[in-house]
């Protein structure tokens, strides 16, 4: 009976040693954070000039926990799609053993302790980064860029020297009654088209980004291509403007000045057609100029290319799709003068809007002479 007694108690004696063992070591879970372990990687951007035929280099640095030992792998994907990888090592250093050819790159740079066993697919720790040579982005679209209000502008981008290439368009909206001038397509996608449906009168722009598949969602190693499409008013005004605003006094000097119907921007409005007229001195009619009959400013110049009211000494010159062409040509026998060219054209309101613009004349002046046998 002793004896048990004894053996009861020599149990309880052990059993009570191994429990105080035990709440003087560390919990399981502490062991394992005090392991060391890699928490996390970064990979620098290239070392080196993105050339074809020049070599890059990169750099990882990793976050380390624990007096361990940190371990890199490196994998690149070249420009034919191909990936090619690194044994593990402990220098954090990667030279791309390739000499750069037109395309991308990916690089991606793994980062684990010695003594961590994580198979590389399954590594959290990664960082990745890209190189474009020679890439770019471009992009077709309307051929004219002045347009009216409500017009749908369709744009198709092409990628080159891209890997798998996706892309995204900003749309930048003038005077937005949402508030939200610029606005995405939406995420980056395979199809390259894409649509703009103009809006309010103004200066637009199309942004057209496009990048490798695995590249990050945003412009970081985006190609880029810009349109600025410009959406026309209401006709608000007429412009002058002369080619050459100085001609020599020959009676054969020709210049042209240009009328132009614009918005309250200044923009050209390329779907009005109609007629602005220049008031001129007299008329005439001079077969030997070839204008029969004819408008003559106050200088002597003649103006061709309109049709002449000879009761009011006016030509009116056709506008179409904004513009009006006037020919000018010059006085002759005449000293240094100048003529103010002054055109009057009514908008769809029945108000009327004039402009001006000035040329000079002189007689021809000898500057050099040449000697003939």
């Amino acid at each position: 009976m002793q004896k048990r007694h004894g053996l009861k108690i020599a149990s309880g004696l052990v059993m009570g040693s191994s429990m105080m063992l035990m709440t003087l070591l560390p919990a399981a879970s502490a062991m394992a954070a005090t392991a060391p372990a890699v928490t996390g990687v970064t990979l620098s951007k290239e070392s080196g000039t993105v050339a074809v035929g020049n070599h890059i280099s990169f750099t990882a640095t990793a976050t380390q926990s624990g007096s361990g030992t940190t371990m890199y792998q490196f994998w690149y994907q070249g420009v034919k799609g191909n990936w090619h990888a690194t044994n593990w090592q402990s220098s954090s250093t990667f030279n791309l053993p390739v000499a750069l050819q037109n395309g991308s790159y990916e690089v991606v740079a793994f980062a684990k302790d010695k003594g961590q066993t994580t198979p590389v697919n399954s590594e959290g720790t990664n960082s990745n980064q890209f190189v474009n040579v020679g890439s770019s982005v471009q992009v077709t679209g309307p051929s004219t860029t002045n347009v009216a209000p409500g017009t749908t502008l369709n744009y198709t981008a092409s990628a080159k020297n891209l890997t798998n290439p996706v892309y995204q368009a900003w749309y930048y909206y003038p005077n937005n009654p949402s508030g939200k001038q610029w606005v995405a397509s939406g995420n980056y996608q395979s199809s390259p088209n894409f649509s703009l449906i103009t809006s309010a009168p103004g200066n637009y722009q199309v942004v057209i980004f496009a990048k490798d598949l695995n590249a990050p969602q945003d412009n970081q190693f985006a190609v880029t291509k810009t349109s600025t499409p410009t959406v026309y008013g209401q006709a608000a005004s007429v412009k002058l403007s002369a080619k050459s605003s100085s001609l020599v006094a020959d009676g054969q000097a020709t210049d042209t000045i240009t009328a132009t119907v614009a918005d309250s921007n200044g923009n050209t409005v390329a779907n009005y057609n109609g007629t602005v007229t220049i008031q001129g001195q007299s008329t005439g009619t001079d077969s030997n100029h070839g204008y029969a009959p004819y408008v003559k400013t106050s200088a002597g110049a003649y103006l061709e290319g309109g049709t002449v009211n000879t009761a009011n000494s006016t030509e009116s010159f056709n506008v179409k799709n904004g513009v009006a062409t006037i020919t000018v040509v010059a006085p002759s026998n005449v000293s240094s003068t100048s003529d103010t060219i002054s055109a009057q054209w009514t908008d769809p309101n029945g108000n009327t809007h004039t402009a001006n613009t000035t040329l000079t004349y002189a007689t021809a002046q000898a500057t050099a002479f040449k000697l003939k046998p």
